[in-house]
């Protein structure tokens, strides 16, 4: 049976009241595999929805900035999922947002150069959701977890050319793998120009850290 600790590092354990809090089962077999240990990330996820959707403006609002009106393209390889979005995007009233199937590693040549901000949420082994996906634990390998960060990669070299002069790329996974998050992280400063900016002013003060 696959278990966290044969690729992942050192995790917290799993405490009473972390689990009570989050009613998370603490049968190790509902965790993650055989070591019973939960990604440390879990304890700060509802905290940060919570956040989130209260700073959110109410639905069907105009929000107002200094630069004026926006627009934004949302886009998936699933014409299932850009249905759904589009019929959310909908339902919320709002005018500026669009859902498009599209492939990701494909080049679209229209937007070279032309966003202010990409947000590049990849597709990734999702191990810091897994406490409430529990089958992704028997999904997960160390071969499948090497192809999607290739697959991130490609996906980066494509997606950072839409990015204007001045503009920003912000790359988003849901794991704690670090060959998805640090060791990509790393590869990609390494080979296009752009710096790293911290997060931490725009995070609860409990998950900002000195890393």
């Amino acid at each position: 049976e696959l278990c966290c600790c044969s690729f992942l590092g050192n995790f917290e354990t799993v405490s009473i009241k972390m689990a009570k809090e989050q009613n998370i089962s603490l049968n190790p077999s509902k965790i993650s595999g055989n070591c019973g240990r939960l990604m440390c990330c879990l304890k700060y996820e509802q905290e940060v929805y919570e956040e989130k959707l209260n700073r959110l403006p109410s639905m069907g609002s105009i929000v107002k900035t200094p630069d004026g009106t926006g627009e934004v393209e949302a886009r998936d390889i699933s014409e299932y999922k850009v249905t759904l979005m589009q019929e959310n995007f909908e339902r919320c009233g709002l005018q500026n947002v669009r859902a498009v199937c599209k492939d990701a590693t494909q080049s679209d040549k229209s937007w070279i150069g032309q966003a202010d901000i990409v947000i590049a949420d990849l597709p990734c082994s999702g191990l810091g959701v897994m406490g409430k996906k529990n089958d992704i634990k028997y999904k997960t390998s160390p071969d499948s977890i090497k192809e999607l960060a290739a697959l991130q990669r490609e996906i980066l070299k494509t997606v950072v050319s839409y990015v204007k002069p001045g503009g920003t790329l912000i790359y988003s996974t849901c794991t704690v793998n670090r060959g998805e998050n640090q060791e990509n992280v790393q590869w990609f400063v390494e080979n296009f120009p752009f710096h790293l900016e911290s997060l931490e002013q725009y995070l609860p003060e409990g998950m900002c850290s000195e890393t």
